[in-house]
């Protein structure tokens, strides 16, 4: 194993700890309580005219809860795609729960683990990973 590998591990910023920490409990708080509402809605729609719109509204729902899981898991690895991910989930979380009815609030703390993540310590610890994904994937001269 290279010597570079657990000093990258060793320094990683609280900016991104706790940034990937509040983006993952706002994706389990915002998509767990829409999700239950537009679940409910979605049972509750068969049969009536808005049965398609709940329909598309919970496909809405899973798609943007699905971004937001590989988001975290790539956050996690260091990816740097994961911060527009979570922000744009976070809009798919603000627009469900607006349509169901309920407050927008709950996209709050994805939008805030993001901007964590956008800070300029987590934008240098994002970089290191970068680099050295990059020196692995380069073949060894001999």
């Amino acid at each position: 194993m290279d010597a570079a590998a657990p000093s990258a591990r060793e320094c990683t910023p609280w900016q991104v700890v706790v940034g990937i920490v509040v983006a993952a409990l706002g994706v389990v708080a915002a998509f767990g309580l829409v999700g239950a509402a537009v679940g409910v809605s979605v049972v509750f729609a068969f049969g009536e005219p808005d049965e398609g719109a709940m329909l598309g509204l919970a496909l809405l729902l899973v798609a943007g809860a699905a971004l937001a899981a590989a988001a975290v898991v790539a956050a996690i690895r260091g990816r740097g795609w994961s911060r527009p991910a979570l922000f744009v989930a976070a809009v798919i979380a603000a627009v469900a729960a607006v349509l169901v009815g309920q407050t927008w609030l709950g996209s709050v703390p994805i939008v805030l683990g993001a901007i964590l993540l956008w800070l300029p310590a987590s934008q240098r610890w994002f970089a290191a990973r970068r680099a050295l994904r990059a020196a692995a994937a380069r073949p060894a001269r001999g």
